[in-house]
């Protein structure tokens, strides 16, 4: 209970020292550079999961790599990624 009591205590003092400051409201600088940082990794998170990201995560793979395999475009990396997931037989029925 302590620690939201001096989380709190300090959001009302940058929050005064704003208005003081700037004298038109409320500055967000402290905690907007948080926020921002924390919708990244969300946004970068949700790219992942959805698959989205599958090429740049190709190139950064690539790039660790010391092979002299030329590297895809993304045109030619899209229709490598459906030729692998349908060329494998679908047992489903």
């Amino acid at each position: 209970m302590r620690r939201s009591a001096s989380t709190t205590s300090r959001f009302f003092h940058r929050f005064w020292r704003g208005l003081r400051k700037s004298g038109t409201g409320f500055s967000l600088s402290v905690y907007g550079n948080r926020s921002r940082q924390m919708a990244r990794r969300i946004w970068l998170g949700l790219r992942e999961w959805c698959g989205d990201a599958a090429y740049e995560s190709y190139l950064r793979s690539k790039g660790a790599q010391s092979g002299s395999s030329r590297t895809l475009t993304p045109a030619e990396f899209y229709v490598e990624q459906l030729n692998r997931r349908y060329s494998r037989p679908n047992r489903c029925c």
